[in-house]
Formats: structure tokens, C-alpha cells, sequence
């Protein structure tokens, strides 16, 4: 998985170059586990110009479903409980030698902004727009693996559940028992809220089971 992960952070990298931006910060954090392979909470991403690091506020949390990091990416953990990661990672930013930052401006929030502006004013910051989605959209090898096996749990599980007795029993309840079966399968758990409806439910899109 390490070469998967360089592979998209060059691919990534270079884009930005051809735009002109020497570095990039990460900052959503689905891009950020999609191309460090976890994404701690508040962790950010920066593609530096000499070293790549998942800058974090405390260490990765290891729990089944979190991640594992690239090993081949350096941890660089703020001191103490303080510090915004995003702020510290235009400062290493540079540190080097980038003069030129492209950040994720959709989710980056005022406050951030203003902060790297403080901390750094000389960074030129540009905007990455919708470039990790977009390489995202194509799939690779690992990730169409995952798709395939994903699919093959939620069919078992699925299967099994509708072959259980169904009468008598409530949304809620079926929609535990759903979820309880995707784990059983290998899942570490559901990727969204399920949703069991039935009756005049059954029409109403992400319903709630009641």
C-alpha cells in the first residue's frame, strides 16, 4: 500500500507544480486518509517541497477502520494539546522553502486562513480546488479491490438477513442485525447511517429506522 499512497501524492504534486504551487496542505480529511492512508482527527496533510508529512495533533489512532499511516510518510505530532495542525503545516511549509501553498479553500474556514496569515504572510496561498476528488473518480487497482470485497459483504450479509425470519421485527432492530452481519463478514462497520423502511416508509429516501 506505501507505493499506492507515494503514487497518488506524486500525482498530486505534480499538478500542483504545473500550477505553479511549490507545496499543497490537505486539510479534508477523506482526501487526507486517501492519500496518507489514515486521517487522525484535525490531521492535515502536507505535500512539501523537500518531505511529506501528516502533521497531527496527537498520535494516529490505531483502532480497526481508522488506518494505518503510510510508512514511508513522517508523523510530525504538535507539542502539548495546543496548535491548530493546519497552521503548523504552512509553517513547515516554510521552513522548506516553499513560497507558495495550494490549500483545499472549500475547507479551509476563515479562522484558519487568518491564523496562516499570521503566522506566515509571505506564503502565497492558491487554490486546489477539486483536484484530490478528481483523481479520486479513478479508481486503482486497491481501491477497486476494496470496492469488490465491500460488495461481496454487503451481499452476504444482506442475503442472510433476508432468509432470517423478517415478521414481527422493527426497522430499527433489522437494521442493527444488517450491520452486526457486515461485521460478522469482515467490515469494521457501516460507511453511512443504515436505512430499513417499511410500509409507508419505504418510499422515503434515507428514512430513519423507527
Amino acid at each position: 500500500m506505501s507505493e499506492v499512497y507515494a503514487t497518488r501524492r506524486t500525482r498530486l504534486r505534480d499538478r500542483c507544480q504545473a500550477g505553479g504551487s511549490q507545496s499543497a496542505l490537505i486539510s479534508r480529511p477523506a482526501n487526507v486518509r486517501y492519500l496518507a492512508g489514515t486521517a487522525p482527527r484535525g490531521s492535515v496533510l502536507l505535500l512539501g517541497r523537500t518531505e511529506d508529512l501528516l502533521v497531527c495533533a496527537g498520535p494516529p489512532d490505531d483502532r480497526p477502520g481508522i488506518g494505518r499511516p503510510d510508512e514511508h510518510l513522517r508523523l510530525h505530532h504538535l507539542p502539548g494539546a495546543g496548535g491548530d495542525p493546519a497552521v503548523a503545516a504552512a509553517d513547515l511549509a516554510t521552513a522548506q522553502g516553499a513560497d507558495s501553498l495550494a490549500v483545499e479553500e472549500q475547507h479551509l474556514t476563515v479562522s484558519r486562513y487568518r491564523a496562516i496569515r499570521s503566522v506566515v504572510p509571505r506564503l502565497r496561498l492558491a487554490d486546489l480546488g477539486g483536484a484530490v476528488e478528481q483523481h479520486r473518480v479513478i479508481k486503482d487497482e486497491e481501491e477497486i479491490s476494496c470496492l469488490r470485497i465491500g460488495a461481496e459483504i454487503a451481499d452476504q450479509a444482506l442475503g442472510e438477513l433476508l432468509e432470517s425470519i423478517l415478521v414481527g421485527r422493527t426497522e430499527r432492530h433489522l437494521a442493527l442485525e444488517l450491520e452486526r452481519r457486515l461485521v460478522d463478514h469482515g467490515a469494521d462497520g457501516p460507511a453511512f447511517a443504515t436505512s430499513v423502511g417499511t410500509g409507508p416508509n419505504s418510499g422515503r429516501p434515507a428514512h430513519r429506522p423507527t
